[in-house]
């Protein structure tokens, strides 16, 4: 029914355009009930390149979408990004080295509100992986950020660790050995390497493709990965379970010389993905898409698209029917080539018609380079004559795509863990409402924590692709959403704006909610008595992100003397509740803890220092307290009274009142018996201060002794 829509709309349209000029009939035709779309080469000025990368982002925030492209010309490498004028592209002098043999990416790694370049591969004399920093101007600044150089790989930004800004997560090659690598923002321009944790062996691969993408809904993002291990080929999807990526074994064909996209094609509200690639020795080549069905299964559709390698598969809607098609372009074994794919809903894909240059050794892809509410292609790489192209090619289609309308009912709500944020779900004319991404800006105290890359005064998006929060539905078309947890301060200004995204990735005007309050702290924990094995314990966030603990202990609730005690991370024992992890530090392991007083109360607090000094926190307003190691006084007085064959035992609690005394009574038919070894236990810990046995004709002997949890 859907298409049947579209075309209807087109016959309209196409009416009222023949009584203005017959042209614009020689660029559609009717088949069927679908409209059959044309591109124009627009003539781009723009180099061609193989064996490169190419990014959309606005960089100068003038409203329409800039490109980075790298690669190889034939005569030596390049990074140029071409400014977009209204449809005219325009090299700047960037000041980037040229590159080829790795990827580049547009992403706003600082949060001040411009778009940064993260540049990986070969130039002319190194292997390199860069950020640039967006000065303003046209001008980027190597950051210098300590990146291990990559080629024959990928490098994405995505927030890992949910902290707000962008971390990056490296694949490919150096020193001809496949590596893995994720660097954690730390803010202030600096990133620092931190172990990843898997599952299984540590997925190290070369040739590859890498996508961050949140395929469980549970507001952390997974990480699928594609290429080769020396000369085994793979696909694989890790789900972020909070400090370890496990492998769901999804079944995805193994691939190299890859690439990997997703979107939500069949509009059922979660991701699904697109893989193209070859074995290892280039003999067999696949496109497939996994439709994800839910408890981390994925089901190869058959699309019967066309295998390819050294080339890209990608989502867009570019009919403005409200589904993703697909754009296939690289080598399948024979020639170059570059198809165009139409989502007929069903599961079903056709082949649509698509007077484009067939190019392998580079992508296609797309982005609306002109702003007119349709999806335009931009393709690159070899093409069969062995020229190098780039190109633009303009959407001709009548049938323009609508902006969605914005998320409603935004509520933001406060807990000692987490902020949540819920919204109704948008709705758009073209995308399904489940097939909706969103997008989210952050704001705490007048500083941007967390970026959207969009205008926020019109919604514009700077780059291409979904909304930073995928999709995140749940039932009852409400959306929650796990905000980054925040600085320890005390008073918070939060400003939160959602935008809705559809499948031509345009965005909604935003949504906005402006709420200032008072945060509860860490959560910490610890025992009423502690003996000195005991752990005083604290929730463990952002650990890439902290350079040390400090933890204070006084006897005074004010602490106006208290121990300080420095408490390194890599030294101590972290434990994992669910998605939370906890840090734990025994009594034993402080510097002064042979000053601790038996029987005494001490009272406990602690806060994280961050690498990036700029990120002020305070101790936490739930301090604790407890008893340190208490020596405990015999129950006094025990009395013992006898009722026909029960014998009743009563005894006092003496000083430790309150102290939370546990009690053991043992018995023995001998007085002089060595304790306790002679005695026989009758019942343990104890927390009433009476108690009756049945009694037998022999004369018995009892004990209550005293203790506390533990002793």
């Amino acid at each position: 029914m859907k298409k049947f829509i579209v075309s209807l709309m087109f016959i309209i349209n196409l009416i009222c355009a023949q009584t203005v000029t017959d042209s614009l009939f020689a660029h559609y035709h009717l088949s069927g009930n679908t409209v059959e779309i044309t591109f124009t080469d627009i003539t781009a000025a723009i180099q061609g390149t193989e064996n490169g990368s190419v990014a959309y982002g606005d960089y100068d925030s003038d409203g329409d979408l800039d490109i980075l492209v790298t690669g190889d010309t034939g005569t030596g490498y390049i990074s140029t990004i071409y400014r977009n004028d209204n449809g005219v592209f325009t090299a700047i002098n960037d000041g980037l080295p040229g590159t080829a043999f790795g990827s580049a990416e547009w992403g706003d790694y600082d949060n001040d509100g411009d778009l940064d370049i993260l540049l990986t591969g070969m130039t002319d004399s190194e292997i390199i992986s860069a950020v640039y920093k967006n000065e303003g101007s046209g001008i980027f600044t190597d950051i210098n950020a300590p990146l291990l150089g990559m080629r024959y790989g990928c490098a994405t930004w995505g927030d890992n660790d949910n902290d707000g800004d962008l971390d990056i997560l490296m694949s490919g090659e150096h020193d001809y050995s496949p590596e893995l690598r994720l660097y954690s923002n730390l803010g202030d321009n600096t990133f620092a390497e931190i172990a990843l944790f898997f599952s299984d062996a540590v997925p190290l691969f070369r040739n590859s493709s890498l996508k961050w993408t949140d395929y469980d809904k549970d507001s952390d993002l997974d990480i699928i990965i594609t290429g080769a291990t020396w000369d085994v080929e793979n696909a694989f999807i890790y789900r972020n379970d909070g400090w370890i990526f496990t492998n769901i074994y999804a079944g995805l064909t193994g691939v190299c010389y890859s690439s990997v996209d997703c979107a939500d094609y069949d509009s059922d509200g979660d991701t699904d993905i697109i893989i193209t690639g070859s074995d290892f020795s280039s003999t067999v080549f696949t496109s497939k898409i996994y439709r994800n069905d839910g408890y981390d299964v994925f089901t190869d559709i058959s699309a019967g698209l066309i295998g390819v390698h050294r080339g890209s598969g990608r989502w867009g809607d570019y009919d403005n029917d409200g589904d993703p098609d697909v754009l296939i372009s690289g080598y399948d074994g024979a020639a170059p080539l570059t198809k165009l794919y139409r989502n007929e809903g069903g599961d079903v894909f056709t082949e649509a018609s698509v007077a484009v240059p067939h190019v392998m050794y580079g992508s296609a892809s797309w982005f609306d380079h002109d702003n007119d509410n349709d999806l335009d292609i931009f393709l690159n790489g070899t093409a069969a004559s062995k020229s190098k192209v780039s190109g633009i090619y303009s959407n001709n289609t009548l049938v323009k795509n609508t902006k969605p309308l914005p998320p409603s009912v935004l509520n933001v709500n406060f807990t000692w863990q987490n902020t949540f944020a819920t919204w109704n779900g948008a709705s758009d004319s073209e995308t399904l409402q489940p097939g909706l991404s969103y997008n989210i800006e952050l704001m705490l105290n007048g500083k941007t924590i967390r970026t959207s890359s969009s205008d926020t005064a019109n919604g514009y998006r700077r780059i291409t692709g979904t909304g930073n929060l995928g999709q995140n539905q749940m039932s009852y078309n409400i959306l929650p959403l796990k905000l980054p947890l925040l600085p320890m301060e005390e008073a918070k200004n939060i400003v939160t704006k959602i935008q809705s995204v559809d499948n031509c990735y345009a965005g909604s005007m935003f949504a906005v909610s402006d709420t200032t309050f008072v945060s509860d702290t860490l959560e910490v924990s610890s025992k009423n008595i502690m003996l000195p094995s005991d752990y005083l314990s604290w929730e463990y966030v952002y650990p890439d992100s902290i350079l040390n603990y400090q933890v204070q202990i006084d006897d005074n609730a004010n602490f106006d003397s208290p121990l300080n005690e420095t408490v390194s991370l890599p030294s101590k024992k972290i434990t994992q509740s669910g998605k939370a992890l906890f840090f734990n530090l025994a009594l034993n392991e402080l510097t002064n803890f042979d000053s601790l007083l038996n029987n005494e109360i001490y009272y406990w607090r602690v806060k994280p220092v961050y690498k990036n000094s700029k990120r002020v926190t305070n101790f936490t307003g739930n301090s604790l307290s407890f008893i340190y190691d208490p020596i405990y006084s015999a129950p006094s007085p025990v009395s013992i009274s006898v009722e026909g064959n029960y014998v009743t035992l009563t005894w006092g609690i003496g000083k430790e009142a309150g102290k939370g005394l546990l009690y053991n009574i043992y018995s023995s038919d001998d007085p002089y018996a060595v304790f306790p070894a002679g005695w026989t236990l009758l019942i343990s810990n104890l927390n009433a201060t009476e108690w009756t046995v049945r009694s037998t004709a022999a004369k018995k002997f009892y004990c209550v002794t005293a203790g506390g949890a533990g002793k």
